[in-house]
């Protein structure tokens, strides 16, 4: 059983992605896996997250209508890494993480983090 790709996403910016980017890319219309879907509903990476103990990077795109800024802050709270690093790209819309001023910020400072840890 497949889900039409309009019908999973159910926030704003997602929609407007789609609206805007499926002239130029009808690939885009796809349909997903229903078991694909239910995954996606049932995952907490919250629970993972407590026992991380590893150096972490956790990025946020601080205006995200796709995964809340709330969800990245939280996540980064259970990580139990004494080398844990929390980035909030602020105005930042989740597809704005993807390219210009946002990305190059964002990038930079993985990149950065990178440096430092690997």
């Amino acid at each position: 059983m497949f889900v039409s790709i309009t019908k999973v996403l159910t926030d704003t910016q997602s929609k407007a992605f789609v609206e805007a980017n499926r002239p130029h890319y009808p690939e885009m219309d796809i349909k997903i896996p229903f078991v694909t879907v239910r995954e996606m509903l049932n995952y907490k990476p919250r629970e993972y997250a407590q026992r991380v103990t590893c150096p972490v990077l956790v990025v946020v795109a601080g205006d995200d209508g796709v995964n809340p800024p709330d969800q990245g802050i939280a996540l980064f709270e259970s990580l139990t890494s004494a080398a844990k690093q929390l980035h909030v790209e602020k105005a930042a819309g989740h597809y704005d993480m993807y390219h210009g001023q946002h990305f190059e910020s964002s990038v930079g400072k993985q990149i950065d983090w990178f440096r430092e840890h690997v």
